[in-house]
C-alpha cells in the first residue's frame, strides 16, 4: 500500500488485521475509539514479550489499544421448537 496515500480505517483495518491475527495469542481486532480518535482495539489471550513487541502501538496513524481476554469460542445455537 503507497504510504504517502491517506486510507480509510476500513482499508487500514483490513491489512491491520490480516498482519495481527497470525501472531499466537491474538483473538480479535475491532475497529474502536481509542482515546478519542478512531483506531484498533487488539485482544490477546495473554501477555508477553513477544506479543508485546509485534503488535503496534499505532497503525497507518491509526492508534491501537491491547486488552487481554479469554479466548473466544462458539456458542452452540439451541434448536428453535417447531411452531404448532
Amino acid at each position: 500500500m503507497d504510504r504517502g496515500k491517506l486510507v480509510t480505517i476500513e482499508e487500514a483495518r483490513e491489512e491491520f488485521e490480516s498482519a495481527v491475527m497470525d501472531i499466537q495469542g491474538v483473538t480479535l481486532v475491532a475497529q474502536t475509539e481509542v482515546q478519542g480518535k478512531a483506531g484498533f482495539l487488539v485482544m490477546i489471550t495473554h501477555s508477553s514479550p513477544s506479543i508485546e513487541a509485534a503488535i503496534p502501538s499505532s497503525f497507518q496513524g491509526f492508534p491501537v489499544a491491547v486488552e487481554i481476554t479469554d479466548e473466544f469460542h462458539a456458542q452452540q445455537k439451541e434448536p428453535t421448537p417447531p411452531s404448532a
